[in-house]
């Protein structure tokens, strides 16, 4: 049986996943342990990467002719509506 190898972009995704998930909860735990100021310190630096993950699959996005990143709609698609 053959396996399916994850790309380096599904890892760079579960990475980020990971290090989102990972602030948030430690972040939370400190806040829970009484130490507020780690805890906004610790939650910030695991949000950052995330954003600007985000950030720049945005600005790929932008990039990109809308004929490639977006389904054509066309009137046999629509309800209702029969091409002539």
């Amino acid at each position: 049986m053959n396996a399916v190898k994850p790309s380096n972009g599904d890892r760079l995704k579960i990475a980020l996943l990971l290090v989102g998930f990972g602030g948030l909860a430690t972040g939370l735990i400190l806040h829970i342990a009484g130490r507020p100021d780690l805890a906004q310190t610790v939650c910030f630096a695991g949000v950052i990467p995330v954003l600007a993950a985000l950030l720049v699959e945005i600005l790929r996005g932008l990039d990109t002719p809308p004929s490639a990143s977006a389904p054509v709609i066309t009137q046999t698609s629509l309800p209702g509506v029969h091409p002539k």
